[in-house]
């Protein structure tokens, strides 16, 4: 492959990262539960480091020390839900 090539090939290689970037997909991540917070029925669960209050989806019941997924709807990480406990 010559120096040419290579640099059509780098160029839309960067295209079509930037274009994904743009999309807004659903996506999932992992968390562990930690507690419930009945007073306001979320789940407090910790993320990457961090401890976030999370909305379950109806009729889970979960545990302290479960695995869980959490849905990430559209990209938006501000609208974020469990979804299920990890099997």
């Amino acid at each position: 492959m010559n120096k040419y090539q290579k640099a059509l090939l780098d160029s839309i290689d960067t295209k079509l990262q930037e274009f994904g970037k743009r999309l807004k997909f659903d996506y999932t991540v992992t968390a562990k539960v930690l507690s419930l917070n009945e007073s306001t029925n979320t789940y407090t669960v910790l993320y990457n480091g961090s401890e976030l209050q999370i909305k379950a989806r109806e009729g889970l019941t979960l545990e302290p020390n479960d695995l869980v997924y959490i849905r990430v709807i559209q990209g938006n990480f501000s609208n974020k839900f469990i979804d299920c406990k990890k099997p």
